[in-house]
This record gives structure tokens, C-alpha cells and sequence, in this order.
């Protein structure tokens, strides 16, 4: 059986990138104008050459982008859908560990835990890494879903009354022509 394919951390960061400009209803030229207003110019040929990975992209480029893009740099670094993260030698479920270790909340199985912990910049994560904004997003989220799934169970109910009461309708409109 052939392993799946392990994505490099520029690859990642090209797919979010043009996922990310996509879902804010932005073209590589809204972006491009975006980095100019906020005196990071890269181009909109600069940009489609990032997205398809016939250019790369600085370190410098990738934190303006995401800051025009109204994101964290770990938003640009995390997959959006499970995959292998490619690092060097090792390789990495792109899930929920990798993306504590972007986010610095938790270090990888390979590192030592006192070092990651040691040299977290002090008063850089006073919030718990999932963030209380996170939290409270999914709390609403959770709760949207859960009033649409009762919206719809609502609906289904009715529905069912009016089947049954058709289908006494109908039954009793049988019976009184039968009977006549």
C-alpha cells in the first residue's frame, strides 16, 4: 500500500492562503492592493506564483499576508482537512497535535517538553492556546447547529401532522363514499 502524500509547510501555507483569499471573496489583486495599503507590496504575479509554487515566500511575506488577510500565521500553517506534514525527515498528522505545536501549546512526541516549555516568551500565552475567543466561537457555533437540528426536527413533526391528517381525510372521504 502506497503512503499518502505528506504535504511540505509552504505547501500548506499556498493552499490557506488561496483558501483563506477565496472564502473573503478576494482576488489576487484585492490582495495585492491590501499588502500595498498596508506597505507590504508583493504583486499580483508575485501572489499566483506563491499560490502555485513556482515562487516561494519569505517569512516576512507570509506574516504580511496574513495580516492582510485578518488571520494568525498559524491560520496560513495549519491544513484545513487531515494530512501529512512533511518536516525534514519527519512526518506529521496534519491534525490537532501539529496545529497545538504551530500555536505553541504543545510540543511534538519528538521534542523535549522542558525545552518547549522553557522558551515560551513569557506572558506570550496567558490564554489558554485554544484561546477563549475560539472557544466562545465554537460555543456558537455548537449552539447554531444544535437550534437548526431542532428547527429541523420541528419541521419533520409537523410535516408527519399534516401526512396524518391528510391521511384521515382521505380515510374518512373513502369510508363516506363507500357508504353512499
Amino acid at each position: 500500500m502506497a503512503e499518502p502524500k505528506a504535504w511540505e509547510p509552504r505547501a500548506v501555507l499556498r493552499e490557506r492562503m488561496k483558501t483563506i483569499r477565496k472564502h473573503q471573496g478576494l482576488t489576487q489583486e484585492g490582495l495585492a492592493d491590501k499588502l500595498a495599503e498596508q506597505g507590504s507590496p508583493i504583486d499580483r504575479a508575485s501572489l499566483g506564483k506563491i499560490e502555485t509554487g513556482s515562487r516561494g515566500i519569505s517569512l516576512d511575506e507570509a506574516v504580511a499576508i496574513a495580516l492582510a488577510l485578518d488571520v494568525s500565521i498559524a491560520h496560513l500553517l495549519v491544513p484545513d482537512s487531515p494530512v501529512l506534514i512533511q518536516i525534514g525527515k519527519w512526518r506529521i498528522a496534519g491534525g490537532g497535535r501539529y496545529a497545538q505545536w504551530v500555536r505553541g501549546g504543545r510540543p511534538l512526541p519528538s521534542q523535549d517538553d522542558r525545552s518547549f516549555e522553557r522558551e515560551i516568551p513569557l506572558g506570550a500565552w496567558d490564554v489558554d492556546p485554544v484561546g477563549a475567543d475560539a472557544m466562545r466561537d465554537a460555543m456558537r457555533q455548537l449552539q447554531r447547529l444544535a437550534d437548526e437540528s431542532e428547527e429541523r426536527e420541528r419541521e419533520r413533526q409537523k410535516q408527519n401532522r399534516r401526512f396524518l391528517e391528510d391521511a384521515r381525510e382521505r380515510g374518512l372521504k373513502s369510508i363516506e363514499e363507500e357508504g353512499e
